[in-house]
């Protein structure tokens, strides 16, 4: 689009003004070149916004440069009447005169002109946006990368935890199995007592002494089996709770990260972009009202028209990148959790599987109904009843001692089962993301 109503209008007051052939051949030429510079200067400017890249953070400087530059270049070719060779006239000196006065109010219009702001600030929007983007996708893969170790190492562990349950299990059943046939001996008493041995209180202690021993170090072995099981189940479970404290911190730092990204969404947003639009309009239309002729009005008209639409463009391009971000971040860093975002970084069927395999474990069910076939369970109704008190005073203690100290050693580790701790895990993990 071309800008020649400035031009023609030069071009038709000069003739109707100056009338000398001599002033008309060295002027009308110049003036010609000064117009054409001068549209040159807003087609470059429309060019600049044409051409914004939203990633370039010196739109504002650029913009400056190419108008001064440009601005520079049309002040030069000016009509310069100091190189007229011949006195001008009284008419040539009023037009240059009025002419200087009117271009300086288009040159030193747009020399004053601060769109570039406006289009920097369009810019920036988009750039912010572009940028936290980048950022948050480093942030999320960061979070979930490093959840999922977590994930895996409470895995690892609780996996641990399992294999030590089930392998006392096994040797608790073992150990039983060995109490119980040495109590059987026991029961046997009745073979070893002299036949027509009435009172056989003083020789019990050499009947059964032996027997007693077997039984009583089974026992302490038993015992001191289910100390060391609850050394490593200590250590598992402490690994385990580390392992959620790390995790619990890992969503704290990332609930903070969102009310960050809350603020951000705030402060940077397309209302900004917008409002950047409506001042470089409102700068275009001071600058178009400013000028002194219809001429100059009409051709910055149009120039402010080229302008706004190319950088209705800009804005466009600027609202794409908005709606995007929001749509990419919208409830996983700002705005309520959505359900997948929730399930990704808690993942609620997970520990709940966990959870379940670990309860499936427990020692407390398994080892009472292990323990409810208790040593007693062997008949001793054929016993004398010395030889069965004798039996209750030196084993029952003991036993039941020792079965205290099994039946308990899950609640004695932690003071709650592992499948409660990994509940409150998961009720801790929801409220931090709240």
């Amino acid at each position: 689009m071309s800008y020649d109503r400035r031009s023609a209008e030069l071009a038709l007051t000069f003739s109707s003004e100056v009338e000398d052939a001599r002033e008309l051949t060295f002027y009308l030429p110049r003036l010609s070149d000064y117009a054409k510079r001068c549209g040159a200067v807003l087609d470059e400017l429309v060019k600049a916004v044409s051409s914004v890249d939203l990633s370039d953070s010196r739109e504002a400087e650029e913009w400056a440069n190419i108008r001064d530059r440009q601005l520079a270049d049309a002040i030069k070719a000016k009509p310069d009447l100091s190189q007229y060779r011949e006195t001008p006239s009284l008419a040539l000196l009023a037009f240059h005169t009025r002419m200087q006065l009117d271009e300086a109010a288009f040159l030193g219009g747009l020399g004053k002109s601060n769109v570039g702001d406006e289009i920097d600030r369009i810019a920036a929007v988009a750039r912010n946006l572009e940028t936290k983007t980048a950022d948050l996708e480093k942030i999320w893969k960061e979070t979930v990368d490093r959840d999922g170790d977590f994930d895996k190492q409470a895995e690892e562990t609780a996996k641990e935890i399992a294999k030590i349950v089930d392998e006392a299990i096994e040797t608790a059943a073992a150990n039983h199995r060995t109490l119980l046939e040495s109590f059987a001996e026991l029961s046997k008493i009745n073979d070893k007592i002299p036949e027509g041995m009435k009172d056989i209180s003083d020789a019990l202690p050499g009947l059964l002494g032996l027997a007693v021993k077997v039984l009583l170090k089974g026992l302490a072995n038993s015992t001191y089996f289910w100390a060391k099981m609850q050394e490593r189940l200590i250590e598992r479970e402490g690994k385990l709770r580390e392992t959620f404290a790390k995790e619990a911190n890992l969503l704290l730092v990332f609930s903070e990260t969102r009310k960050e990204v809350e603020e951000f969404v705030k402060t940077t947003n397309f209302e900004q972009a917008e409002a950047a639009f409506e001042q470089a309009e409102k700068e275009l239309d001071e600058l178009v009202g400013a000028m002194k002729t219809s001429g100059q009005k009409d051709d910055l008209g149009r120039f402010r028209d080229r302008v706004l639409d190319a950088l209705e463009g800009v804005l466009d391009a600027a609202e794409r990148r908005h709606d995007e971000f929001v749509t990419k971040h919208r409830s996983k860093f700002f705005g309520p959790l959505s359900s997948q975002v929730t399930e990704e970084l808690i993942e609620s069927s997970r520990w709940g599987s966990l959870a379940r395999e670990i309860d499936s474990r427990t020692l407390h069910d398994r080892l009472s109904d292990l323990h409810s076939k208790n040593l007693f369970s062997v008949s001793v109704g054929g016993l004398r009843p010395e030889v069965r008190e004798y039996i209750e005073k030196e084993v029952r203690s003991a036993f039941d001692e020792a079965t205290k100290v099994i039946l308990e050693i899950d609640r004695k580790v932690t003071g709650q089962p592992p499948e409660k701790q990994i509940e409150e895990q998961r009720k801790l993990l929801e409220s931090r993301l709240r």
